[in-house]
């Protein structure tokens, strides 16, 4: 986690079932990768549920790199039910599709009983007919003391509709909604904070021989259009465009630098 707000919404997060509704560009998924640091081990089976090809194989990554005991491990339908029952006896993150969960949930190859929790991203897209709102009521009926944490940065999509946030809530079987929006006291003051901002580094270089042809041409072209303009249309203010000679405002000689805007014409 890499800002305190985190720390805040984790800790929050620890105590009780949620369904966390965070900003959008506040990294939601460094909370997710605490939670998964948290139970990569053989102690627990967690199943990270809901997240894209391209989240996950980030997962893989960050916990790499975190040196954790057992890495999550990615379960595809390349697996063979044989498979994938070793993978839950042993333990440990388990990356996996709704679809293929249902199906091993159906079939009696995951243990309910001990799962430890389900971490669920893109929450928003729970509806009573998706496998994810099935998952969790198979996972309720057999395990009751299960943690179950939901997590997503589309507040928009929990306000379309009638009652949509409180719909989400029901099929994940979770009571509290903990918004955390960018506007939020200890945010906004974090991401105001000098060492927050956003540091711009402006780099010039200059033209190569050619390129300085190009423009000159450029230039010139510009120039006996602009010329030709004031011809026909003498009722047009071209002084802030055209410099004392009929150049170009802005245009310096052969080898310099040029700046010229000519958004300035008006009648």
């Amino acid at each position: 986690m890499t800002a305190a707000f985190h720390v805040r919404i984790f800790d929050e997060l620890v105590e009780e079932d949620a369904l966390a509704v965070v900003g959008k560009g506040l990294g939601v998924r460094s909370l997710v990768y605490a939670f998964v640091r948290m139970h990569c081990s053989t102690d627990s089976l967690v199943l990270h549920l809901n997240a894209t090809a391209d989240a996950q194989r980030t997962l893989v990554e960050q916990m790499l790199a975190s040196s954790v005991a057992l890495v999550p491990t990615v379960v595809t339908n390349l697996f063979s039910p044989a498979e994938r029952s070793e993978l839950y006896a042993r333990g440990g993150v388990l990356c996996i599709t709704p679809r293929l969960l249902v199906v091993d949930m159906l079939s009696g190859r995951v243990p309910v009983e001990r799962v430890s929790g389900l971490l669920i991203e893109n929450a928003h897209e729970v509806t009573d007919a998706s496998n994810l709102a099935f998952i969790v009521r198979l996972y309720r009926q057999r395990n009751a003391r299960g943690f179950l944490k939901a997590f997503t940065d589309e507040p928009l999509a929990l306000v379309r509709g009638m009652c949509r946030a409180e719909k989400v809530l029901k099929l994940l079987r979770v009571r509290r909604l903990a918004l955390w929006p960018r506007f939020q006291a200890d945010i906004r003051a974090e991401l105001e904070d000098e060492a927050c901002m956003p540091r711009v580094e402006e780099y010039k270089l200059p033209l190569s021989q050619r390129a300085q042809a190009v423009q000159d041409a450029l230039v010139e072209c510009i120039d006996a259009c602009l010329t030709e303009l004031r011809a026909i249309h003498r009722s047009l203010d071209l002084s802030s465009a055209l410099g004392a000679r009929g150049a170009p405002a802005g245009a310096s000689g052969a080898g310099g630098a040029r700046a010229v805007s000519y958004t300035h014409l008006r009648a």
